[in-house]
This record gives C-alpha cells, sequence and structure tokens, in this order.
C-alpha cells in the first residue's frame, strides 16, 4: 500500500519539475538547485505521510496527486503562454 500511495504522489513531483524547468528555461543550475530543493522538502513529507498506508492513505494519494498536477501543469501553462521560449 505504501508503494501504491508513493506513486500516486508522483504526479505532483513530475509536475512541479516541469514548472521549475519552465519558470527557469535559460538558468540550467537554478532548474537544478530548485529542483533539488523542492525534492528535499516535500520527499521525506510524502515519505511520512505514506508510512502507514491504508485504503483510505491510497485513496487520498491518488486524489492529491491528481489535483497537485493539474495545478502545477496549470502553472506551468500560464508561464508557457506568458513567456517566449525561442
Amino acid at each position: 500500500m505504501c508503494l501504491i500511495s508513493k506513486t500516486f504522489l508522483m504526479g505532483i513531483f513530475c509536475s512541479l519539475f516541469l514548472s521549475i524547468a519552465v519558470f527557469f528555461r535559460d538558468k540550467l543550475w537554478m532548474t537544478i538547485v530548485f529542483t533539488f530543493l523542492f525534492g528535499m522538502m516535500f520527499y521525506p513529507a510524502a515519505s511520512v505521510a505514506t508510512l502507514s498506508s491504508t485504503v483510505i492513505t491510497v485513496l487520498v494519494s491518488s486524489v492529491a496527486g491528481t489535483i497537485g498536477a493539474a495545478a502545477f501543469g496549470s502553472i506551468s501553462t500560464l508561464f508557457l503562454n506568458k513567456r517566449d521560449l525561442a
């Protein structure tokens, strides 16, 4: 159950890292630093939240992963619309 919960939370991490990469499009080192920063902040929280997983934890993780991925995806879309990547 713990592994399934963490798998559902990956949507948040992937879309968050994409948003960071879009925001710092010309500065690769800033993208790497902020990706590591957010990863170090949020991964322990995800590990603690899914430590004693039950069916309810899996359901909450899937809903949170879906909402988080949609939120960060829309943020990166806003960045892409306002900035020229060329």
